[in-house]
């Protein structure tokens, strides 16, 4: 394979880019040195491997595990985090494997601890929007989201509704109606927003 260029890509690293941009990775400006890289230059098998399996395959590791040091993520998030750095997909896919292998991502578990975190705060529609942006497949958005029912979901949209209509005057028509924008901004449906305005009435009269 010929490197068709070297360019600068921050202060530290710089962008190889092989066979006219087909294969781009960054190495440290040490490493481009010591490997005595230059453009024009046809790398061998051997050269490639060694850059692949000697420094590229543990460094795509370790960026991985640093981007998982404070939370759960799901697949599709370190493999979008490992692009933005410029990993071929190769490698991706080599640190995906050894991330799941030992346990690190598992979005069955991403999943179930999200729903249970989230329950009881956000609405169902929000919750799945959340999940889908997330990368989680429609088969486990669809397994975790059944365990949300109607009656819970209602409870969430009343508590919701009235913490946003605290201190403000529900009986005014325009007020009732930025609370019922805000609830379908939420994600919440019109049984479970019907339901918030009418339990809110219930209140009132019984207070």
């Amino acid at each position: 394979m010929i490197i068709s260029s070297i360019k600068d890509h921050d202060k530290k690293r710089k962008r190889i880019s092989l066979d006219d941009g087909r294969l781009i990775f960054l190495l440290y400006q040490g490493e481009v040195s010591r490997l005595r890289l230059r453009e024009g230059q046809e790398l061998t098998e051997q050269e490639l491997t060694h850059i692949f399996e000697d420094i590229l395959k543990p460094r795509v590791r370790r960026r991985a595990l640093y981007y998982l040091r404070s939370s759960d993520k799901t697949e599709r998030q370190v493999r979008q985090k490992l692009r933005e750095g410029l990993y071929p997909e190769e490698l991706i896919d080599h640190a995906l494997d050894f991330l799941k292998e030992h346990g690190f991502v598992d979005d069955v578990r991403y999943a179930d601890s999200f729903v249970e975190a989230k329950r009881g705060k956000a609405s169902k529609r929000e919750i799945i929007r959340k999940l889908r942006s997330r990368g989680l497949c429609t088969s486990e958005i669809e397994r975790v989201s059944e365990a949300i029912g109607d009656e819970e979901e209602y409870e969430v949209c009343k508590r919701t509704f009235l913490r946003y209509t605290r201190g403000r005057d529900v009986s005014d028509p325009r007020e009732r109606a930025r609370a019922w924008r805000y609830l379908m901004s939420k994600g919440y449906g019109a049984d479970a927003i019907e339901h918030a305005f009418r339990s809110e009435g219930a209140d009132r009269e019984e207070g």
